[in-house]
């Protein structure tokens, strides 16, 4: 997953890795996962990751509220 940054609504730079560490070895395509939906609570200031080759959904929230 990656992440934009954004101004006034629109684009300010690059885009840059927000969630990584899914694929092991890309010449096999070996992965630990496969992110397949992403939901914002932002209630929760929590994002949900649905994961459907771990079978998991993650939970990212961010290291201070400021963050969200």
């Amino acid at each position: 997953m990656v992440y934009a940054p954004f101004k006034d609504g629109k684009p300010t730079g690059e885009l840059r890795d927000f969630l990584i560490g899914f694929v092991s070895n890309a010449e096999t395509a070996e992965v630990y996962g496969r992110p397949v939906s992403v939901t914002v609570l932002a209630a929760a200031k929590m994002i949900l990751v649905v994961d459907d080759s771990g079978d998991k959904i993650w939970a990212l929230r961010p290291r201070s509220a400021e963050s969200f």
